[in-house]
């Protein structure tokens, strides 16, 4: 092996070495897995373990739909010299909160903490490299906004239930006096009474339903 040639492996494996052992960021919150709803605070955070050569100069937590990839908004960027004023001093640990949109739709979010590093070249200079640590967040219906939902359409069936009662629509918009000679108020008023019992009854099944699914669910 020729003198360059060994320099030259020996510089590689000084690179690579730096690569092994490297700065290393990890997400402290949210934990794999962690389910939140719309319109709640879901703490995020990280901090970055020094070692090696490899050197992180900055990190940013940021959001992803996970089956899209669309961007979802950056929480909070840091980077090192912001972290630690006087070199290596660390720790470098940064901590904040996002609102879960509102209208955000169920699905799985990821949060990714991702650093941007540099590491020896093998040539007197600096390469860089991206790190990242991610978790998984799913993002489920809310059940507050869900029963509200149940809630108002039982509301609006015991509403039909009392429109729909048979003594009101008894009431004839003409005396039957007026109409005695062809009996036209007596078929209207027939009509009203057949008409408001079939609203009626599909009422009472409807309210019936939901509170036989409320019965399953609970």
């Amino acid at each position: 092996m020729t003198p360059k040639s060994f320099l030259s492996n020996a510089l590689l494996l000084l690179a690579s070495a730096g690569l092994c052992a490297a700065d290393v960021v990890q997400l402290t919150a949210p934990s794999n897995g962690t389910v939140t709803h719309p319109g709640e605070m879901l703490p995020v955070g990280f901090r970055v373990r020094l070692q090696g050569m490899s050197m992180l100069e900055s990190v940013r937590l940021i959001l992803q739909d996970a089956a899209s990839g669309q961007p979802l908004g950056e929480i909070l960027a840091s980077t090192r010299n912001q972290a630690m004023p006087q070199a290596n001093a660390g720790p470098w640990q940064e901590q904040a909160s996002w609102m879960v949109p509102k209208d955000l739709p169920a699905g799985t979010v990821l949060v990714r903490a991702v650093g941007n590093a540099t590491f020896p070249d093998g040539r007197g200079g600096r390469s860089r490299v991206e790190v990242e640590d991610r978790a998984t967040v799913i993002i489920a219906s809310n059940p507050a906004v869900k029963d509200a939902a149940k809630d108002a359409a039982k509301d609006a069936a015991k509403d039909a239930v009392k429109d729909a009662s048979p003594a009101e629509a008894a009431v004839p918009s003409k005396s039957v006096d007026d109409e005695d000679e062809d009996g036209s108020a007596l078929n209207d008023i027939a009509s009203a009474i057949y008409d408001n019992i079939a609203s009626l009854t599909e009422a009472i099944e409807e309210l019936s339903n939901m509170e036989a699914n409320d019965d399953r669910e609970d």
